[in-house]
């Protein structure tokens, strides 16, 4: 499944002709010119020209599988391995990471909003829990596709997923855990993510643990 442009069907002359018309930045356009050859080298840096950010699935990749692949393009690697916003990703995800696994007790439940590829939770280590149930909610259905798909190669069962928008949830059950990694770094609005995450504690979360 790809999850980018691929390398012949992506436009680049439309985006250079853009910066040409539009040099701002206090980096040379030759440069700039340059930046967008690399980056259309390969798939990820393609979606990055593409949509200006990461969804789930790239997002993943980046802290989790690109690091896994032996062959990389040069910018693509230090993308991966030395730039602040993404090293900062890899090791916020690390911390979490720990945070839950320190408190996973037999019979919890977990839920993820928006869940993306679930990697926030299908990725902890359940071997010495007799009993865990996971939630993971997304408005995509791809994303839901790959969150199972995901669940199925981390041998997890007990693994529920819904079709929701995450500013606007039908959940009445309680959760011991939400974990939510995304949803508010597009939203601007400081009141609405402080009233969406009030809603989550009231309605139906005992802690929440918010990735940014």
């Amino acid at each position: 499944m790809h999850h980018g442009l691929t390398k012949s069907t992506f436009d680049a002359s439309r985006l250079k002709k853009e910066l040409e018309n539009k040099h701002t930045t206090s980096l040379p356009l030759d440069e700039q010119l340059a930046l967008v050859d690399q980056l259309r080298e390969f798939e990820l840096g393609r979606f990055l020209l593409a949509n200006k950010g990461l969804n789930g699935y790239w997002t993943s990749y980046i802290i989790i599988h690109g690091l896994k692949k032996e062959k990389l393009y040069p910018l693509e690697r230090w993308i991966l391995y030395h730039a602040p916003s993404v090293k900062v990703t890899q090791e916020r995800f690390k911390i979490f990471q720990k945070i839950l696994q320190d408190k996973l007790e037999d019979g919890m439940k977990f839920i993820s909003v928006p869940c993306g590829t679930m990697d926030d939770l299908l990725t902890l280590d359940y071997s010495k829990i007799k009993e865990i149930h996971l939630t993971g909610i997304d408005l995509d259905a791809i994303f839901l596709e790959l969150a199972q798909e995901n669940a199925k190669k981390h041998h997890l069962t007990n693994v529920n997923f819904l079709q929701q928008d995450a500013w606007n949830l039908d959940i009445h059950e309680e959760y011991d855990i939400l974990t939510s990694n995304g949803l508010n770094i597009y939203e601007f609005d400081d009141d609405k993510v402080t009233d969406l995450y009030k809603q989550f504690n009231a309605s139906f979360v005992l802690r929440c643990l918010n990735y940014g």
